[in-house]
């Protein structure tokens, strides 16, 4: 069984957590009356429907809650158990441009692996707000996958001089991360950060960026990139959200895979300056078809 440890709370934070610009005290989120679905392909939204959700209680098994301390003192962890064997990762160093470790413990916590560091550029991850940070995934064999938002710091920039879409993967000796790569092919503007999802030999990574060519966060759309080799290669992205749903640029999203071969994704919508509401996408990488259902409106006020 893998369960990975930061899923709720970062439910409840991307929910919560947005610009620094709105009300302290903005309007509680209102569920819709109905939920719909839209499906959405390669092009966009084509289709609405009703649907319906279902509230899972996880089973009481008497298991206590332990605070354990970061490894080195690291910041914004981010744990995932798989098999007994629980994987974490954690930031350490200057917010704008530090670096990510990666640790292993297969006795819960009381004792760690000797830390390796994930980027293989020194100085390339971005920490800086809650949603930036580096995103944890366990597929296949056990191999962790990691993605980050990219400082500055990063060579070569490219054409474009934006903010890279990273991700490394840790190497069939399970001893160092491979090279660090650059999945952004042509949706840049990243903001607020990405998120990875692995399930078997799938890995899919998302962030949401404008349509290129366009500007400003009523353009802004969650992409999405994936592999079907464990992360060796990756196709172009694809925009996965409705065209006019926009995305909060400074706010995060979370990224989930399934077994059954789907991929799940919460983002924060935009439209206007005021209206922040919660969208689940639904779909599959290999059909390039996805769904979209908004969970909760929310207007953050001025």
């Amino acid at each position: 069984m893998k369960m990975a440890f930061h899923g709720m709370a970062l439910l409840l934070l991307v929910a919560a957590s947005g610009c620094g610009s709105v009300s302290s005290t903005p309007a509680p989120a209102k569920a819709p009356a109905a939920l719909t679905a839209a499906s959405v392909d390669r092009d966009g939204a084509v289709a609405a429907e009703p649907v319906a959700l279902q509230t899972i209680t996880a089973p009481a098994d008497g298991k206590k809650v332990s605070l354990l301390r970061t490894p080195e003192r690291g910041i914004q962890p981010q744990a995932v158990m798989d098999k007994g064997v629980l994987h974490l990762i954690y930031f350490k160093g200057d917010p704008g441009h530090g670096d990510v470790f990666y640790v292993q413990s297969k006795d819960d916590g009381q004792s760690f692996s000797k830390p390796l560091r994930v980027n293989s550029q020194p100085g390339s991850v971005v920490a800086t707000g809650n949603v930036r940070g580096a995103h944890l995934a366990i597929g296949a064999g056990g191999r962790a996958h990691v993605a980050w938002m990219g400082s500055m710091k990063v060579t070569p920039k490219g054409d474009h001089h934006a903010a890279p879409m990273l991700y490394a993967r840790l190497n069939d000796a399970g001893d160092a991360f491979e090279p660090q790569r650059n999945l952004i092919q042509a949706a840049f503007g990243l903001d607020g950060g990405g998120s990875i999802a692995a399930e078997g030999k799938n890995v899919s990574v998302a962030w949401h960026a404008p349509t290129p060519g366009s500007k400003g966060e009523g353009n802004r759309r969650v992409w999405l990139t994936s592999s079907a080799d464990e992360g060796k290669s990756f196709g172009k992205e694809m925009p996965i959200s409705p065209e006019g749903s926009g995305a909060c640029g400074c706010c995060g999203m979370r990224l989930f895979g399934l077994a059954s071969g789907q991929t799940l994704a919460l983002f924060r919508g935009a439209k206007g300056t005021v209206h922040r509401p919660m969208y689940l996408i639904t779909g599959a990488a290999a059909s390039g078809a996805f769904r979209s259902v908004k969970l909760a409106e929310w207007d953050t006020g001025t």
